[in-house]
């Protein structure tokens, strides 16, 4: 999923992975391609991003923390965080058990 989980609040973050969960075979991987906040103040896109989120459809971007959270309260584990070129990471997810 490419900058789909920065649309939406934690809730329904949660409830998108909880479905794809459900929907994927247990040997799956689960792909996202967002923005990774560094943590301190020092200046980068994601940032920015994250007050667009904000104010417009109000989701948000999130840390590395923030998404090894949300994966586990979706099933998943978060077992590497890829960086790019780009503004942007990718995450990679295993199946876990599902989140009750």
């Amino acid at each position: 999923m490419r900058h789909i989980i920065h649309d939406w609040t934690d809730e329904q973050s949660t409830v998108i992975l909880q479905n794809v969960h459900r929907a994927m075979p247990d040997s799956g991987r689960l792909l996202v391609v967002e923005s990774v906040l560094p943590p301190g103040n020092t200046p980068a896109f994601g940032k920015l991003l994250d007050l667009t989120m904000l104010t417009i459809p109000g989701g948000k971007e999130r840390s590395e923390p923030e998404f090894r959270k949300l994966f586990a309260a979706g099933g998943f584990q978060l077992t590497r965080v890829v960086a790019t070129r780009a503004e942007v990471c990718v995450l990679e997810g295993r199946k876990q058990e599902a989140p009750r």
